[in-house]
């Protein structure tokens, strides 16, 4: 909901694609005119053998070779957030996790929704690495808007939403002491 209000694209999952790992799923992104731009992988959950941390990083770049069909970017976002306690309850993320997947689905939207049709400079190709983060710390934000967490922040049971008082609270602990 949030990536389709600002960036006017549809996200679908895809099915029956082969994976590295039955907890990854796959998704098609759509432009307002309904064509395929771009598919991402989701890689959320913590298991042995994976890299410690949060990343994004592509599988292939936009690129077009002269008269040739458009090869759409492809992304992968890694995440180790804490999956299932049990197959009847959902993953719970902390709003730390959900500031994290916003932070890699900004890099990720950087090389997705990229319009340059040569592979060296689309997408996260060619980016000054001063700049680089600069996409994904301006997605963060959307972690902290209310509109936005309306959408996200529910209780898994009763569905009851954030109350604003508590993320008033959450926003003055995030900023206190903040000019140190």
């Amino acid at each position: 909901t949030i990536a389709h209000r600002l960036f006017h694209i549809t996200i679908t999952p895809k099915s029956n694609v082969d994976t590295w790992h039955s907890d990854v799923q796959c998704f098609e992104v759509f432009d307002a005119d309904n064509t395929l731009i771009s598919v991402f992988y989701l890689d959320l959950f913590a298991r042995n053998g994976k890299r410690n941390g949060a990343w994004m990083d592509d599988s292939q770049g936009r690129h077009r070779h002269g008269n040739q069909e458009l090869q759409c970017p492809i992304a992968y976002i890694a995440c180790n957030f804490n999956g299932p306690s049990n197959p009847e309850t959902p993953a719970l993320l902390t709003h730390n996790d959900v500031v994290t997947l916003f932070h890699e689905f900004g890099h990720a939207t950087q090389h997705m929704l990229t319009q340059i049709d040569i592979a060296s400079i689309s997408g996260i190709n060619g980016i000054p690495w001063d700049a680089v983060e600069v996409a994904s710390q301006l997605l963060e934000n959307w972690a902290w808007d209310a509109d936005a967490l309306q959408h996200l922040a529910a209780h898994y049971q009763d569905h009851s939403t954030l109350p604003p008082e508590l993320l008033e609270n959450m926003i003055a602990a995030k900023n206190f002491q903040s000019a140190l």
